[in-house]
């Protein structure tokens, strides 16, 4: 049976705390480190720290590192982007979800588009791809999962792989520990893709105008085509990117932009968060996603 995240007990403590702490309380000695107890005591009683944990996150049914599993015992996954996408999305639709992990928005965009629909899964990484493949084996034909890296043209390229598998990237992580370096397989997505294309995902970690660069014919032929794009200010910077390039590129193309912060739980307009990011205020551990749509 899937373990249900976020779990209740611990989410509730961690709300319970973020509450007292506004209120002026933090300090008190049940308050502080209320949420950690409260995680300690679930982790104690639950098979978490095991290798790979079967949850179920927001309906997404997965098998995960149990790493990640214990990250998100207190919280939800990208919660406004999930209700988003679920809005958005249509029986039949095609997708391409570029950084695919181990198959969070592919199982969720799969389930969405249905039998009639198609969904290409996209990631270099080699445990990655083993943990999506199974993710994905139930929907058949509606996932094609492709084992290598999107970028600006066919080329094999150094990829970086982190103590965490959700921040391999070919720069590195500004956050996480490098542990080894492998070659994968790069190719553009208009060599990827034919046909028309409903909805792009591009979560890569500061490589994601090298994908844009790489989509030229995609993007010219699918003129209603919408975007989510992680605007992740910190890898790009690694990625030698200026990150205000990023919505810049994205608006130039006649996409109407909008900021998803699930980091502070709203939406928030692109003019607002731009000049902070400019500005460098942005914390390292910054990101956001772009939603981005336009018109015929």
């Amino acid at each position: 049976m899937a373990l249900r995240l976020p779990a209740r007990a611990v989410l509730t403590a961690a709300r319970t705390q973020r509450t007292l702490e506004r209120l002026g309380l933090g300090r008190l000695p049940r308050v502080a480190g209320m949420a950690a107890r409260a995680r300690d005591r679930w982790l104690r009683a639950h098979p978490v720290a095991a290798d790979l944990v079967d949850v179920e996150m927001d309906g997404v049914e997965l098998r995960v590192p149990g790493p990640l599993a214990a990250y998100y015992l207190d919280r939800w996954f990208d919660p406004l982007t999930t209700r988003l996408l679920r809005r958005f999305l249509r029986p039949g639709m095609r997708v391409v979800d570029v950084g695919a992990h181990i198959g969070f928005y592919t199982v969720l965009v799969a389930e969405q588009v249905g039998a009639e629909g198609h969904v290409l899964a996209v990631e270099p990484a080699g445990d990655n791809v083993a943990l999506l493949r199974e993710n994905v084996a139930r929907f058949g034909a509606v996932v094609e999962v492709v084992p290598c890296a999107a970028g600006a043209g066919p080329a094999e390229r150094d990829f970086v792989l982190t103590d965490s598998s959700d921040t391999h990237s070919f720069y590195g992580s500004p956050l996480q520990a490098a542990v080894r370096t492998v070659r994968v397989e790069q190719r553009d997505l208009d060599s990827l893709t034919a046909g028309p294309v409903d909805l792009v995902k591009i979560d890569v970690e500061g490589a994601e105008p090298e994908v844009l660069a790489g989509s030229s014919r995609l993007l010219a032929e699918n003129r209603r085509l919408a975007l989510l794009v992680e605007w992740n200010p910190a890898c790009l910077r690694r990625g030698g990117h200026d990150p205000s390039e990023l919505p810049a590129a994205l608006t130039g193309m006649g996409f109407g932009l909008e900021v998803i912060d699930e980091l502070a739980g709203c939406r928030r307009p692109l003019g607002e968060v731009a000049s902070w990011v400019a500005a460098r205020a942005a914390p390292e551990w910054w990101f956001c996603n772009l939603w981005a749509v336009r018109g015929a």
